[in-house]
């Protein structure tokens, strides 16, 4: 038994994949926010997680809405990106250091914010605790 000849006539024209573009997510960790981010991809929210986080997506207009959860959200950083077909865009995301502040979104490494203000708390706290021990020592 033999197997049938291919058809003849021109390939097939189906259509293959349609092009993507890759978005690379570069979530920038530091000591005190090891929190994964929140991430939505124009409003649908989608996994992320610190370190660098690829996507690859339908060309066009993308919204990212990025921010962090823990007592409350914080951190919050929007930015929109235009993904060409076979293109990629990178933007980095740093959290700020504590969570009364926006975080910072951009196409090179961010800065996270907020150290002064963390820097001025440790320093007020550790005063404080000085001063305690030193009026509870007086008083001994």
């Amino acid at each position: 038994m033999t197997t049938p000849p291919p058809p003849s006539g021109p390939p097939s024209s189906a259509p293959g994949p349609a092009p993507t573009g890759l978005l690379r997510l570069t979530v920038q960790g530091n000591l005190l926010v090891s929190l994964p981010p929140r991430l939505l991809l124009n409003g649908h929210q989608v996994a992320c997680r610190n370190g660098v986080n690829e996507y690859h997506l339908p060309p066009g207009p993308w919204a990212l809405d990025l921010s962090v959860q823990w007592m409350r959200r914080y951190g919050q950083a929007q930015g929109q990106v235009v993904l060409e077909p076979g293109g990629t865009v990178d933007l980095f995301y740093a959290a700020p250091w504590h969570q009364f502040t926006t975080g910072n979104l951009g196409p090179t490494r961010q800065k996270h914010k907020g150290v002064g203000v963390l820097v001025s708390l440790v320093v007020l706290i550790v005063a404080m605790v000085c001063c305690v021990v030193g009026v509870t020592a007086l008083l001994a």
